[in-house]
């Protein structure tokens, strides 16, 4: 009796190593088709942009040089403009408290004008995707420098979370600005260690009558029109529940999207340690240089 059960238990123990080894076989052969589907849809995605190049006419988004989406002296200029990326929060009333303390801190790639302004109007409202490598350099760069110049404890894991735009901007575009750059990156393999990204934001719903641009608006009604209009997704908070991060996005202006932002991720339990954007719009006087700034206190007192 004991052989016939040492014989049975020794079956299924077979067969659980042999089902084990299926299923990491399994896992293996389905990781290396992805991995070829990847490289599949990049080739033909190259191909695509070459032949629309090639197809319908293209100029530099800045001086018009037919045949180029960015030609060699505004990209020049570009990376000029952008070679020392700064902490921009000072010129964002919405981030400044009333003592003129740091609210959240901000890292800018550059200013807005000139080359860098081109390019990200013509990318935002034009549909020009082919400066998309040009501006997610720029925040490769501006994403790097961020530990630096936000806080030290951000060196660590950070989970990166972009600005999510509206429902009609996604309908109109067709993609989102933000997410496309940050994708860019992560193919590229240039994020950096520890570094995730996460779209744990969602604009909230609201009725058309409520909506407004906020390009159109001034600066007090830029943050009353983005006033509890994001929110994190149960899935997504879940996951950022005291974690590290970092806020991404296009342009600040006031910042009170950034402000939104914040909110609604400290909200969940997230420790946001500051923002990355790609241009700030510069204040009539000058920005004034900051030390790193111990970060996200203010936001845990507004919770309590």
């Amino acid at each position: 009796m004991a052989d016939l059960f040492s014989r049975h238990s020794g079956h299924h123990e077979q067969m659980d190593s042999e089902w084990g080894v299926a299923a990491v076989r399994h896992r293996r052969q389905h990781s290396a088709t992805g991995s070829a589907w990847l490289c599949v849809f990049q080739r033909l995605e190259t191909a695509w942009l070459e032949f629309c190049a090639l197809v319908l006419p293209t100029e530099c988004v800045s001086c018009g040089l037919a045949d180029v989406a960015l030609c060699e002296a505004c990209s020049g200029g570009l990376r000029l403009l952008c070679a020392h990326p700064a902490r921009a929060d000072a010129s964002a009333p919405a981030l400044t408290d009333v003592d003129g303390s740091t609210l959240l801190p901000v890292v800018a790639a550059g200013p807005y004008r000139e080359a860098l302004a081109a390019a990200i109007l013509a990318f935002k409202n034009h549909g020009r995707t082919d400066v998309a490598p040009h501006l997610a350099g720029i925040l490769a760069a501006a994403l790097a420098r961020a530990p630096a110049l936000l806080n030290p404890e951000a060196v660590g894991a950070v989970f990166l979370v972009p600005v999510p735009g509206s429902a009609g901007s996604f309908r109109r575009r067709g993609y989102q600005p933000v997410e496309l750059l940050l994708g860019i990156l992560l193919r590229r393999k240039v994020l950096g260690h520890g570094r995730v990204i996460r779209n744990g934001l969602r604009p909230r719903f609201r009725r058309p009558w409520r909506r407004r641009a906020q390009k159109k608006l001034g600066r007090s009604a830029r943050r009353a029109n983005v006033r509890n209009s994001l929110v994190v997704p149960r899935r997504s908070a879940r996951r950022l529940v005291g974690q590290s991060v970092i806020i991404v996005d296009d342009v600040l202006t006031t910042g009170a999207t950034l402000s939104e932002s914040a909110r609604a991720l400290t909200e969940i339990g997230a420790i946001v340690r500051g923002a990355v954007v790609l241009a700030a719009v510069p204040a009539t006087s000058p920005v004034r240089a900051t030390p790193p700034v111990q970060v996200n206190s203010r936001w845990t007192q507004l919770k309590n």
